[in-house]
């Protein structure tokens, strides 16, 4: 019954059926002699035979006669890991609304870190594990430090950069990139496989237009980036407290040691994990206190309607444009998620609408494994599905939607939440736990100057991201009309 079902949902594509097809000696040894099915795999065939129908030459992506002559990436080298120094990204981090380093390395790291620091104009492309996940560096991106797993591109012309960012978007360029990867567990991509991928030199207006477009899209992502930071700076400056970064344990303690602490037993509320009593989250409590704000709790009525963790159920997935889009954790944390996931409706209707269906202006907060990240829901993920790893926050009418998200999203916020983590191997935190978050209140009108910052950021990053599926989509369309 459940294969029937989703076979159903699937019934444009190959679904759960077997696809085979047959290839010639002569085909594998022009293939660098791979046996490995997935190098000729049917859904590139399609996208090579629709690139051979354009009307416009096919230029390989990188290489002597390609729209890129330079793509690179920095040697690998050994790092040196230290609780303050320069922030290093990973490459998934790439995709990112606002990459947040989660490791510093050492000056005395020996390599060139300015070699490692990304160029604006550049296209950036993961090339190790999930292979093909590409950005444009722009203010977002400029100038911070990626480890090695990241491909450098630079094209000849630098007017070409949003039409091959935005044809590699398509479900065509996605096909023929892929195409190379190598890899039977971490699946890999060389420069040198760039030089495979061929891009239709489409006509100068047709490339001006797109690149424009893509261009603007960028424009309103750092616009958007920048807002929301400038709504956390307002609501600090409001609240008249330290940033986190100035927080300290005090240096003159006897132990002068900031990884041992001593604590009351009336103070540990049941707790006796050490990561609970940490003395930074003493230290925000203390900011807060100093403020005139009012200190109330995230489960307060006039903070929440309701905080929503939904139960945990398996999951039915099907093909793109048959279900709902469904948001996993890691995805909150993206501008545009790169391997979205689409939830069955037949099998899930019934808890997707009661537990799972996200709406604009709610928060997201992840719950599972990575503890903290928080999302205000834009309004085009309105009626999506996110799954059971993020509680689901209702703001109070009493309340400045923005203003509560500028809060959780602060480092002080972040923190609090993760306090109230547990677990050994994989944190987690419920809904009962996150409910008593303390919340600092300001007045009304303070509240409106810095929500309106954050929900003006949120606004732009909808208009960046139905413009850029609007003109990945368009550029697709007319591949496969053959008007290219």
């Amino acid at each position: 019954m459940v294969k029937k079902a989703a076979i159903f949902e699937t019934s444009h594509t190959l679904g759960e059926t077997l696809s085979f097809s047959s290839i010639g000696l002569k085909e594998i040894i022009e293939g660098e002699s791979r046996l490995d099915a997935s190098f000729y795999d049917l859904e590139f065939r399609k996208a090579t035979s629709l690139l051979t129908k354009c009307k416009s030459r096919l230029r390989p992506f990188y290489g002597d006669t390609g729209f890129s002559r330079e793509a690179t990436y920095p040697g690998r080298f050994k790092r040196v890991f230290v609780d303050s120094g320069v922030p290093i990204y990973t490459a998934s981090q790439i995709l990112d609304f606002e990459p947040k380093p989660v490791k510093f390395v050492s000056h005395r790291t020996k390599t060139d870190l300015d070699e490692l620091k990304l160029k604006e104009g550049q296209i950036v492309m993961t090339r190790s594990g999930t292979v093909g996940d590409m950005a444009i560096v722009t203010q977002t991106l400029k100038d911070k430090v990626f480890s090695d797993d990241v491909i450098r591109i630079k094209l000849t012309e630098s007017n070409d950069v949003g039409y091959i960012y935005a044809f590699l978007k398509t479900s065509i360029g996605k096909q023929v990139l892929g195409h190379n990867r190598y890899g039977s567990v971490i699946k890999h991509i060389e420069p040198n496989h760039l030089k495979d991928v061929l891009i239709p030199d489409a006509p100068s207006d047709i490339k001006s237009d797109i690149d424009k477009k893509i261009r603007k899209v960028y424009t309103l992502r750092d616009q958007a980036v920048s807002l929301f930071e400038g709504s956390r700076k307002a609501l600090f400056s409001s609240l008249g407290v330290k940033n986190f970064s100035e927080l300290a344990v005090d240096p003159n303690r006897q132990d002068n040691n900031r990884y041992t602490f001593n604590k009351k037993a009336s103070l540990l509320k049941d707790r006796l994990d050490a990561s609970y009593h940490n003395p930074i989250y003493d230290l925000i409590e203390e900011q807060l206190k100093s403020t005139n704000s009012d200190i109330t709790h995230l489960g307060d009525s006039s903070v929440s309607k309701k905080i929503v963790l939904p139960g945990r159920f398996k999951r039915v997935y099907v093909s793109e444009g048959n279900g709902v889009p469904f948001l996993s954790g890691g995805d909150i944390t993206q501008f545009l998620p790169s391997h979205l996931k689409y939830l069955s409706r037949i099998y899930h209707n019934k808890r997707i609408d009661r537990e799972l269906r996200i709406h604009r202006g709610s928060i997201l907060i992840t719950c599972s494994g990575t503890i903290g990240n928080v999302l205000l829901v834009p309004s085009h993920y309105e009626g999506w599905a996110a799954s059971q790893h993020m509680i689901r926050v209702v703001p109070s009418e009493d309340i400045d939607t923005g203003y509560l998200f500028a809060y959780l999203s602060s480092e002080y916020g972040r923190n609090l939440v993760k306090q109230w983590s547990y677990g050994a191997v994989v944190p987690e935190i419920d809904h009962r736990q996150i409910s008593q978050v303390k919340i600092p209140i300001l007045k009304q009108s303070k509240q409106k100057d810095i929500g309106k910052l954050a929900t003006e950021a949120s606004r732009k990053w909808s208009d960046a991201y139905l413009l850029e599926r609007n003109t990945i989509i368009e550029l697709e369309e007319m591949i496969r009309r053959g008007e290219l």
